[in-house]
């Protein structure tokens, strides 16, 4: 038969079934919910991402050690959740910044202050 896998960042029940409506929220036969990552956890899910993803196998290709760090940092210091699509959306930010300064040779990696300033400081001044 038919499979449909989904993915929902609620865990809030009324929520999903709201979104998925009341026929298909019955069929449900399988709920699994994980927990918010950890600074550490959400740290190495975006150090191995962009591994993942980085032609030299490392995320030194782009990040300085500091980098990925003050992502989470700012996450935690704004009150977002350490969830994988909040994390990406934040590192997708500052990439997409970085990559043209790379591409210029105005920058070499990604470092604390780069994500400071390119999120807006947030970590000084204590908000988004």
């Amino acid at each position: 038969g038919f499979q449909l896998f989904l993915s929902f960042t609620t865990g809030d029940e009324e929520t999903v079934t709201h979104l998925l409506g009341e026929a298909l929220r019955n069929r449900v036969s399988n709920t699994l919910t994980l927990p918010e990552f950890d600074a550490r956890e959400a740290q190495d899910f975006l150090c191995d991402l962009v591994t993942l993803h980085s032609p030299e196998g490392s995320p030194s290709h782009c990040f300085a050690p500091d980098g990925i760090g003050a992502i989470v940092k700012h996450l935690q210091t704004v009150g977002t959740q350490l969830i994988p699509r909040e994390l990406i959306i934040v590192a997708d930010r500052v990439l997409r910044k970085a990559d043209i300064e790379i591409e210029d040779g105005k920058l070499e990696t990604i470092g604390a202050d780069y994500v400071l300033s390119t999120l807006g400081n947030a970590l000084e001044k204590g908000s988004a």
